[in-house]
């Protein structure tokens, strides 16, 4: 029996149809005296446009739409020069409007008063939108500033990011899937105290935060199912649906976890170190949503003696018992008197917890003593800012 081999022609004409189907992949260059808007709207799936460095005006990218697997890349270069946005005290630095399978990299965006990177969908939620290396800067801090804001995205990623110097929220999600916070660096770096680390508002679903680290000087490390839309409280759903925290660091911030309604909720080997009002706050959900049912496990607290002022606050019609804390260690060298303001938020189902064991911090934030190993991050994060 004979086998049959392909004809040479054949295989060249295989050959020149792989190489057209790579050239419709193109790179794009442009300067900051280019219409980057209109660049990027007539990018085809799979180009990539290098941003030379430079300053930018403020920018809307309106429907840039690339396909799963040719993504469209907007990318700046790597340093020691950037491309930088600067928002000059408008409302963002950096627009995504109607855009999907996007990726955006290594830029610097600076000064809005609303939102420096705003992702913004109306409709059917875009798909894949990834923001990786970007730094944000706020010289002229508003009370309400965040450094990005997504909103209506499928498959989200946030990556290595900085938020410096903000004075409402590092980042801010709404009604995202399938979403991961991961290596973020929030730094207020202002005299106006920041508000608010990352929020999670509803509704979302499957949402990771991962990795972060938040320095000095915020109000609420993280809020998950507390802020929402008024119009989206009609269903009775959660606001938030399964929600996954690890080896987040916070120092100094005056609450390390604001909750109201969410399912799912896992807060794992986080370290709240040196609080300075309370550990938790539990809100009311909306009428008719659920409240928390969830764990919050090896975490680490410590405090200055005098500062921490009670465990958690809890509003009288909140829902916790489904809310498990599980093995604790909290940490204060007024201890035992301290034993005296900690305690179990009511009605929730508690492992006993640990409050006479000196962690030893080290520099990078890890339980160094051989009784606390395992409590708090195991992964000092990402490297603090230069």
């Amino acid at each position: 029996m004979h086998s049959r081999r392909p004809h040479p022609w054949s295989l060249c004409t295989a050959f020149c149809l792989a190489l057209a189907s790579q050239s419709h992949a193109e790179v794009f260059h442009v300067k900051p005296t280019d219409d980057l808007a209109k660049i990027a709207g007539n990018a085809k799936p799979g180009d990539e446009i290098e941003l030379a460095a430079g300053v930018y005006g403020a920018t809307t990218l309106t429907s840039v739409r690339g396909e799963a697997g040719k993504p469209i890349t907007i990318r700046g270069p790597k340093g020691p020069q950037f491309a930088e946005f600067d928002a000059k005290d408008g409302p963002y630095a950096l627009r995504l409007n109607q855009c999907t399978f996007v990726t955006v990299e290594n830029l610097i965006a600076w000064d809005a008063k609303d939102a420096a990177l705003d992702v913004l969908t109306l409709g059917p939620k875009a798909e894949q939108i990834q923001l990786r290396n970007i730094g944000f800067g706020f010289r002229n801090t508003a009370r309400d500033s965040i450094g990005i804001r997504v909103s209506g995205v499928r498959g989200l990623t946030i990556d290595k990011c900085r938020v410096n110097g903000v004075g409402g929220c590092g980042v801010y999600l709404e009604q995202v899937e399938q979403a991961i916070v991961s290596a973020l660096d929030c730094h207020p770096r202002t005299r106006m105290q920041q508000q608010t680390g990352i929020v999670v508002g509803g509704p979302s679903k499957d949402v990771i935060i991962t990795r972060c680290v938040f320095r000095y000087g915020i109000k609420s490390t993280l809020s998950i199912g507390v802020r929402y839309d008024t119009a989206e409280t009609e269903e009775a759903i959660p606001l938030v649906e399964r929600c996954a925290v690890t080896e987040v660091r916070a120092d100094a911030s005056q609450c390390f976890l604001e909750l109201g309604s969410v399912i799912g909720l896992s807060v794992k080997h986080c370290s709240a170190l040196d609080i300075q009002g309370e550990i938790f706050s539990i809100t009311s959900p909306p009428p008719g949503r659920p409240g928390i049912e969830g764990e919050i496990d090896h975490i680490l607290v410590t405090w200055t003696p005098g500062f921490l002022k009670r465990f958690a606050s809890v509003d009288g019609s909140a829902k916790t018992e489904k809310l498990s804390l599980g093995a604790n260690l909290f940490f204060s060298s007024e201890l035992p008197e301290a034993a005296k303001i900690l305690g179990s938020i009511p009605g929730t189902p508690t492992s006993p917890q640990i409050m006479n064991v000196d962690p030893k911090i080290d520099a990078r934030g890890i339980a160094s003593d051989p009784a606390a190993r395992g409590f708090g991050i195991t992964d000092p994060g990402p490297v603090k800012p230069a």
